[in-house]
């Protein structure tokens, strides 16, 4: 269907917005690298490592480290003394050090340092673990609730029937951060050809007149398995409607799951510092923006933090399943987008 929520003035067939960025040949990532380094020892930080638990198992626990972490800001739980390949051999702070941050002892039991330079920069993650309304992060404190649905004991993902189901997150996740990576893990189990297959965004952060509601988006980011304009997949953001859409679309609609056990990787990266934004499937680049593109993060009103929901009214649910949800605090390279997608949806980082 063409999106046209109630009062809109915008044309059934959607114009060119004043931003519009095609998507781009395949074969250029040089466009998405930000600079963004790991240090060669990570600090011990309440980041979530991603474990090897099979797909299913509970998550309850896993987030100690974050305690106090704020919803939206990435799981700092402070700075330590101990480094990434210590092995918990370091030795206490001096005075000259004593208020770097908290010392942690051999024996502290303190979260593990992360396994890849992802997890480092891992700020909130959603495993769909356990059973009931409750989307734990494991990674934070930003546990997100499911509406219209529950998540079924031991299945280790969230099943949207494209009905008023969905997964809400606390509001600010990413207007909180200058730049960020959304990755899912996700099977769209839709018929694309059809219509109401247009516009079942895989996730969408954003506003509209009202807090919890939809109508037609003021400011959002988001990701759709198909537009109706292009036919294709579309991710996008704006602060000031549609027709002011920055916006990159890929060269198909979102492609069936080859491994239902396994599931599709979607990742969009809005790069603050850069303007740009850029699309992967299963670690490809699918599409992006040139760079200058204004996309200012923080002026986001994202107190709409939807899974598999769009911020119009017009626009369907997400019809598919959710195994894994990340949101990272950093424009991820393309190289790194890779790396996660080697890792699978139940990987360690």
């Amino acid at each position: 269907m063409v999106r046209l929520p109630a009062n809109s003035t915008r044309p059934s067939t959607r114009s060119t917005p004043l931003l519009l960025a095609g998507a781009l040949s395949f074969g250029c990532p040089q466009l998405l690298e930000d600079g963004f380094e790991t240090p060669a020892a990570l600090p011990v930080v309440g980041l979530d490592s991603g474990g090897q638990l099979p797909r299913g198992l509970s998550d309850a626990g896993t987030g100690a480290g974050g305690a106090g972490a704020a919803a939206g800001a990435p799981n700092a739980a402070g700075s330590t003394s101990l480094s990434a390949g210590t092995g918990g051999s370091a030795e206490p702070p001096d005075a000259a050090t004593a208020g770097a941050g908290p010392y942690l002892s051999p024996d502290a039991g303190g979260p593990p340092p992360p396994a890849t330079e992802l997890g480092a920069v891992l700020a909130h993650r959603y495993r769909f673990s356990g059973a009931g309304s409750t989307a734990l992060d494991a990674v934070g404190t930003a546990n997100g609730t499911l509406l219209g649905t529950t998540l079924s004991a031991g299945s280790g993902k969230v099943t949207l029937s494209g009905d008023e189901q969905f997964v809400d997150l606390p509001n600010g996740l990413v207007s909180s951060l200058p730049s960020v990576t959304l990755e899912a893990w996700v099977n769209w189990l839709a018929e694309p050809s059809g219509t109401a297959a247009e516009w079942q965004n895989v996730f969408d952060f954003g506003d509209t007149a009202l807090e919890g509601s939809q109508g037609s988006a003021t400011t959002h980011l988001y990701f759709t398995a198909k537009s109706s304009v292009s036919g294709h997949l579309r991710a996008g953001y704006t602060l000031t409607g549609y027709d002011n859409e920055v916006f990159v679309d890929g060269t198909r609609v979102l492609p069936a799951s080859s491994d239902l056990a396994r599931g599709t990787q979607v990742v969009l990266v809005a790069n603050g510092a850069q303007g740009s934004l850029a699309v992967y499937v299963d670690g490809v680049l699918e599409g992006a923006t040139s760079n200058g593109r204004a996309i200012n993060l923080a002026a986001l009103s994202d107190i709409n933090s939807w899974l598999g929901r769009s911020q119009y009214t017009a626009d369907p649910e997400f019809e598919g399943e959710i195994l894994d949800f990340r949101i990272y605090a950093a424009a991820l390279s393309a190289t790194q987008v890779a790396l996660s997608y080697s890792l699978g949806a139940d990987g360690e980082l």
